[in-house]
């Protein structure tokens, strides 16, 4: 339940395997998608622009989709953004 003890904590480590091999397990960030919600209802009533744009959400979509790809092919899968989404995280 948000703001309880513990919420929004992943008990699982986050293993981090960087582009030579080296592996890493680290303690994952907690999580507070309350801040979320809060800015996206900012947006809504017209206080402040929406907090994850469309080029983000779709160039997120395109990552998850790749993740997904790359796990049950078994393989690494290369990144292929379009100009306009690798400039919506900058």
């Amino acid at each position: 339940h948000p703001g309880s003890a513990g919420w929004g904590r992943d008990p699982d480590l986050l293993q981090h395997i960087d582009g030579q091999g080296l592996r890493q397990s680290l303690v994952t960030p907690a999580g507070d998608q309350s801040r979320y919600y809060q800015a996206l209802a900012a947006a809504i009533r017209g206080q402040s622009r929406n907090p994850v744009s469309a080029q983000q959400a779709c160039a997120l979509m395109a990552l998850l989709e790749l993740a997904r790809r790359s796990a049950e092919e078994g393989r690494s899968l290369p990144v292929e953004l379009r100009d306009e989404e690798r400039q919506a995280w900058n």
